[in-house]
């Protein structure tokens, strides 16, 4: 199950590693690259509506991506100014 997301598909070199956002380990990283999240401008551009979407699949709670701030981390490290 891959999101629609406006990052749309990422080439290889453009890949983020996504386990330098606090609270995502090697195996979420790599569940979250399953469902078609490989950067963090990706993961910068979810949407609320978007979380159950993801959290689903990962076997985690919803909140766990907002308690870790996921979203914030992202777009800091891909330089997007807070909405």
């Amino acid at each position: 199950m891959a999101l629609a997301l406006e990052g749309g598909v990422v080439a290889g070199e453009d890949r983020d590693d996504l386990t330098a956002i606090k609270g995502i380990g090697p195996k979420v990283a790599g569940q979250l690259q399953d469902l078609g999240i490989h950067s963090f401008l990706q993961l910068a551009q979810l949407k609320s509506v978007d979380l159950d979407d993801v959290a689903h699949p990962l076997n985690a709670f919803k909140g766990r991506i907002v308690r870790d701030a996921w979203i914030e981390q992202a777009r800091q490290r891909a330089k997007i100014a807070p909405s």
